[in-house]
C-alpha cells in the first residue's frame, strides 16, 4: 500500500514539473522545467517512480528510505524557490504602490501577497514531496521494526524434512534424522533468500539458483506439497505465486513452476492452479 502512495507521490511530483510554478494572470506562466530547480525535481520524479514501481510489482519494500530522501530534498528545493518568489512578490508589489500612488494616489489592490505568483504547479509539488515523506518514513519504520519479514526463526526450528515428518516427537539418538532436517531447513531458508533476492532491482540472484533449490527439496509430488505446506506456515507467503510474481512472461512463469506441473500438483496452462 505504502509504494502505491510513493507511485502516486512520484507521478504528482512530476506533473507539478510541468505545470505553472509561477503565475500571474495571463501576463506571467513559467513552468517547473523552465528552472534548475524544476529539472532536478523532474530527476528526482523519476527515481522515486521506478523504484515505486519495482517494489510494487515484485511485492518488496527495497531502498524505501530514497522516498523519504528525495520528498525531504524536494520540499528543501522548492522551499528555497518560494522564498525567491516571494522576494519578487515584495518588489512588484513595492512597483505597483509607487506607480498608483503616482496616477491614482491610492494603492493597488492587486493581490501581491507571498502566494500570489505561485502557481498550480508549486502546490502539486509540495503534496506529491509529502506523499514521498510519509511513504518513506512509514516502510522505514516497518522495516526497522523487521514486518516485511516474518520472525520464522522458531517455525522454522520445528520444520524437519518430510523424510521424518512423522517422526518429530522421537527424541533419543538421531544423528542421521538431525542431519537431514538441518540439511532440509537450509535448503528452505536458501530458497526463500533465493526468491528475495530476486524482487530486489540490486538482488544478485537467478531464478536457475532457485529452480535448483526446488529440485533439492522436491524429489517426490509428497515433498512437493510438504513443501508448499511448509513455505506456507513459515514465511506466511504461498509459493507457487511467489515464483510465478518472478517473471511477466508465460513461458518465463511456466518454467519457474515447471517442477510443481510436472509433479501434477498444479495447472499445465495458465494460471496453473492447484489440481
Amino acid at each position: 500500500m505504502k509504494n502505491k502512495i510513493a507511485i502516486g507521490a512520484s507521478i504528482a511530483l512530476l506533473l507539478g514539473c510541468f505545470l505553472p510554478w509561477v503565475q500571474f494572470g495571463g501576463i506571467i506562466s513559467r513552468s517547473g522545467v523552465n528552472s534548475t530547480e524544476g529539472i532536478l525535481i523532474l530527476i528526482l520524479s523519476i527515481i522515486s517512480g521506478i523504484l515505486a514501481i519495482n517494489n510494487n510489482s515484485k511485492d518488496t519494500n527495497q531502498y524505501n528510505f530514497i522516498y523519504l530522501i528525495i520528498g525531504l530534498v524536494s520540499i528543501i528545493i522548492m522551499s528555497f524557490m518560494c522564498s525567491k518568489l516571494s522576494d519578487y512578490t515584495d518588489k512588484i508589489s513595492e512597483g505597483m504602490d509607487s506607480i498608483s500612488n503616482m496616477f491614482a494616489h491610492k494603492q493597488s489592490e492587486i493581490n501581491t501577497s507571498p502566494t500570489a505568483f505561485w502557481g498550480s504547479g508549486i502546490f502539486l509539488v509540495f503534496a506529491g514531496s509529502l506523499g514521498l515523506v510519509y511513504s518513506g518514513f512509514e516502510l522505514s519504520l516497518l522495516s526497522s521494526l523487521k514486518i516485511e519479514k516474518p520472525n520464522n526463526d522458531n517455525l522454522l526450528n520445528e520444520i524437519v524434512s518430510p523424510k521424518y515428518a512423522k517422526d518429530i516427537i522421537i527424541e533419543d539418538n538421531r544423528t542421521e534424522e538431525e542431519i537431514e532436517n538441518d540439511r532440509y531447513k537450509n535448503e528452505l531458508t536458501l530458497l526463500y533468500e533465493s526468491i528475495r533476492n530476486q524482487k530486489n532491482v540490486f538482488g544478485n540472484s537467478n531464478i536457475h539458483d532457485t529452480l535448483s533449490h526446488i529440485d533439492k527439496l522436491c524429489k517426490s509430488k509428497e515433498e512437493a506439497l510438504y513443501l508448499l505446506k511448509v513455505y506456507n506456515t513459515v514465511y506466511q507467503k504461498d509459493l507457487i505465486n511467489e515464483l510465478k510474481s518472478l517473471n511477466s512472461g508465460y513461458d518465463d512463469i511456466k518454467r519457474n513452476v515447471s517442477k510443481f506441473i510436472e509433479l501434477e500438483i498444479i495447472e499445465t496452462s495458465y494460471p496453473h492452479s492447484l489440481k
